[in-house]
C-alpha cells in the first residue's frame, strides 16, 4: 500500500522527504514542491495508518500578524 501511495505523490509533483517504509512500524514523508504542503503516511505494528498533514498557509497563532501602521 505505501508503493502505491509513494508512487502516486511522486507521480503527482511530491519530493520525498523521508522513506521508511521497509520497517514493521512504516513512515512515508513528501513535500509538495510548488507550495511546501507535507504530507505523511505511517503504520503501527498493529496495522493502523495514519495521515498526518502541515500546511505552510496557516498562521501559527491561529490569525494573521497585526500589520503595522
Amino acid at each position: 500500500m505505501f508503493a502505491a501511495v509513494e508512487r502516486y505523490w511522486v507521480d503527482n509533483g511530491w519530493g520525498i522527504l523521508t522513506d521508511d517504509t521497509d520497517s514493521e512500524a512504516a513512515f512515508l514523508s513528501v513535500e509538495n514542491r510548488e507550495d511546501s504542503f507535507r504530507m505523511s503516511l505511517s503504520s503501527s505494528v498493529d496495522g493502523q495508518l495514519n495521515i498526518g498533514a502541515v500546511s505552510p498557509c496557516i498562521w501559527p497563532n491561529g490569525t494573521p500578524e497585526p500589520q503595522e501602521r
